[in-house]
């Protein structure tokens, strides 16, 4: 047993396998939170994972799963959806028949959540992904 307390852990993984570099186009094009948190939702990402700053890859590869499960369309539509739930749900006006909808389409209240979390760690990380630009930073 002691080779195994000496031998080396491989690396951590810091880069998107090239064989999974063709779908970061996808991704790019799912620009919103709510779309990612949308495409987490659909993905194979845990129920009761709990986001960290150092998961970037991880997240990435599971937007880009739930992304071509769903559709780019159906992510997009669905995260819209979500916004405007969110803000029906800050401003205090959502009703009964926006809870069921609400409730319909993520019945899975705590999964909605730390999708939600995770896409918003991956927004804190400010990653430049391919295809997308930013606008240019103006002088104070």
């Amino acid at each position: 047993m002691p080779a195994t307390l000496t031998a080396p852990r491989p690396a951590a993984q810091t880069s998107i396998p090239a064989s999974e570099r063709p779908s970061l186009a996808l991704l790019a094009q799912v620009t919103s939170s709510t779309a990612r948190a949308v495409a987490l939702y659909a993905s194979d990402m845990p129920t009761n994972y709990r986001a960290s700053m150092d998961d970037a890859t991880r997240i990435i590869g599971w937007i880009i799963q739930g992304t071509e499960r769903l559709s780019l369309e159906t992510v997009g539509h669905d995260g819209a959806s979500l916004r405007a739930f969110n803000l029906l749900m800050i401003e205090d006006t959502d009703g009964p028949t926006d809870r069921a909808a609400y409730a319909h389409r993520f019945p899975l209240a705590r999964r909605i959540d730390k999708a939600q979390s995770a896409a918003a760690t991956l927004a804190l990380l400010s990653l430049d992904v391919p295809g997308r630009t930013r606008p240019a930073r103006q002088a104070a």
